[in-house]
């Protein structure tokens, strides 16, 4: 009954995530002997409830960071940061989810391959960038357009106005990873050169334990 209902849901409540972290196994990683158990430890001083772990097309620190952080409040969401030839890709899996189910939707973007190893600065998934997200969907992933208006973000690798207007408004992408927040509302509301509405998010894209 409602009596049930009011006890178990009391009503909105706002937690602290980052969705975009990246850890030693992305190249670019400026703490190269961080160890995951630094990497919760970092999360939890900065007070955040949960994270996401999305590396540059790997999958491999997942599990790492899941074990560190049992016994604790934070939340490991397992992610990756695929590099399209659109642009890049945010995908975020429930945490119930695991590191080889990661690997699995990275194999289906043909990623682990000889020619497109797992964590190369050279990786990059020749499909597209829908293709791409139709993959994360299937694998019951959300599938977000990283710093869309950032660096390898679809705003500034796709040229053509008509194809980025396409790709943001593609069922598969769920949302925005957007750098500059001050411009949130016309995103959400659709006014920003795309007619759709997109949810938003911010996420600090640490490639350091400092960033996070």
């Amino acid at each position: 009954g409602s009596n049930f209902m009011y006890k178990n849901y009391p009503g909105s409540t706002y937690h602290k995530v980052d969705f975009h972290i990246h850890t030693p196994q992305s190249r670019d990683h400026k703490n190269k002997s961080a160890t995951a158990q630094d990497l919760v430890d970092a999360a939890l001083e900065a007070k955040l409830d949960a994270i996401a772990i999305t590396d540059h097309d790997d999958y491999r620190f997942i599990e790492k960071v899941q074990k560190a952080a049992k016994g604790t409040n934070l939340v490991v969401f397992p992610g990756v940061e695929i590099s399209t030839r659109d642009g890049h890709l945010l995908a975020i899996f429930d945490p119930e989810q695991t590191g080889e189910h990661v690997k699995d939707v990275l194999k289906e973007c043909g990623i682990g391959k000889k020619a497109t190893p797992y964590g190369d600065e050279k990786t990059i998934c020749m499909k597209n960038i829908e293709e791409v997200a139709k993959l994360v969907q299937n694998g019951e992933g959300e599938a977000i357009l990283a710093h869309f208006n950032g660096e390898k973000g679809v705003e500034k690798t796709v040229g053509d106005g008509r194809a980025r207007e396409k790709i943001h408004g593609h069922k598969e992408i769920h949302a925005l990873e957007i750098i500059d927040a001050s411009k949130k509302d016309k995103w959400v509301e659709g006014k920003n050169n795309y007619p759709k509405s997109r949810a938003c998010l911010q996420g600090s894209d640490a490639h350091s334990l400092d960033e996070i």
